[in-house]
């Protein structure tokens, strides 16, 4: 990975997010992440910002990665990558939900 690279879009058991390249753990597959943080507003400024936990702040949970995608310098950037990585999954989806339609229907026959 490039270390100018700011933030990667990684994919999570519930779902994709961008998160700053800082907060990951690449050898373990993990990511640190602000637990404590309930409201989607402070945890979407806390990833722009790139917040690190403080010593005091022991709440910050590692969660396993199930994929990582591509890094971004920008936030702007990353944002992209995600729509594209959504768009991908979504794509996938369709084609398998046609694949087993097709599958059904020969059944039938």
């Amino acid at each position: 990975m490039d270390s100018n690279k700011k933030f990667m879009v990684v994919e999570f058991s519930d779902g994709l997010q961008i998160v700053p390249t800082q907060w990951l753990n690449f050898a373990e597959q993990t990511c640190i992440w602000p637990s404590h943080l309930k409201t989607q507003l402070r945890i979407n400024k806390a990833i722009i910002t790139r917040k690190m936990p403080n010593k005091e702040q022991r709440n910050w949970k590692e969660l396993p990665i199930k994929r990582m995608f591509r890094s971004a310098d920008t936030y702007e950037r990353s944002m992209e990558i995600l729509i594209q990585a959504q768009d991908t999954s979504n794509v996938d989806e369709t084609d398998m939900s046609s694949r087993e339609k097709r599958e059904r229907d020969k059944k039938k026959r």
